[in-house]
């Protein structure tokens, strides 16, 4: 195990980067998506309150 940290810690730390940048994206995407269903919901629930 420590080896593999040890070749981990030698890469560059583009990878890094990289894989940081896309968790970034998949939360910002997450909470966008989060957002939609949310107001999706409430419009349903004033439709159904409506009739």
């Amino acid at each position: 195990m420590s080896v593999l940290l040890e070749d981990y810690g030698s890469i560059s730390h583009i990878p890094l980067d990289v894989a940081f940048r896309d968790a970034i994206f998949i939360g910002i995407f997450s909470i966008i998506i989060f957002f939609i269903l949310v107001l999706a919901v409430r419009r349903g629930i004033r439709k159904a309150q409506s009739i």
